[in-house]
């Protein structure tokens, strides 16, 4: 993958190859069981691996766990990078009408909190998901880097037609005072449920209902 911001782009590419080192493959593994117990499995032959795969190393590269068993980086460019990394934070944006997309990047609102953001990116897998939405809500992180905002390649796009039931079950979230990720990943194994099950509609796997597994009477993570 590629970043609009160098530190951030450098960083990215060298976690994402300690990650693919034999040595590491255990704590990967381990990370990623963790990751599909809170948003749903997926193996190399379904038709979503690839975005869920990118979603993962999105979370793998932003825990702070995973960089303490790394060694530190010898360019200071790289370091920085890394530093940025472990400062992003996620939300659940969707493309500001009239002005979704000037240059390099997109002019995005998270509809959790309705804050906007200009995002740069130069990812062309990403860039492509981008282009093709106009009302689909997309779960992403961003990172800040010298004043540039920069969107990690791993961003997630839930179907389009789910989109109002999407808001329904994030308004009800936040009322409920559930933690921003512990929202995210609830709506990712939606996003799964609608994926593994024939003949259901968005708003059948989309609910409020579904908001229960995993999730404390405070909105926590239930560890």
């Amino acid at each position: 993958p590629t970043l609009a911001h160098p530190p951030v782009l450098s960083a990215y590419a060298e976690l994402s190859e300690l990650a693919s080192q034999p040595a590491r493959q255990a704590y990967v593994q381990a990370r990623k069981a963790e990751f599909e117990t809170r948003t749903g499995t997926f193996a190399v032959q379904d038709a979503w691996h690839e975005a869920r795969m990118r979603a993962f190393h999105d979370d793998l590269v932003t825990q702070v766990d995973f960089h303490a068993t790394l060694p530190g980086s010898a360019e200071p460019s790289v370091a920085k990078g890394r530093s940025d990394l472990l400062r992003a934070f996620r939300g659940l944006f969707r493309l500001r009408r009239g002005g979704s997309a000037a240059g390099d990047g997109f002019l995005v609102v998270n509809i959790i909190d309705h804050a906007e953001y200009y995002v740069t990116l130069n990812d062309a897998f990403l860039r492509q998901a981008l282009d093709a939405i106009e009302e689909a809500v997309f779960d992403a992180r961003i990172t800040a880097s010298d004043r540039v905002l920069s969107l990690l390649p791993g961003a997630f796009v839930h179907p389009e037609d789910a989109t109002q039931a999407i808001e329904g079950v994030v308004r009800t979230g936040v009322a409920r005072g559930i933690e921003c990720g512990v929202l995210l990943d609830a709506l990712l194994r939606m996003e799964h449920q609608l994926r593994v099950r024939s003949r259901v509609r968005a708003s059948q796997v989309y609910r409020v209902e579904s908001l229960a597994p995993g999730i404390d009477a405070q909105g926590r993570r239930a560890i």
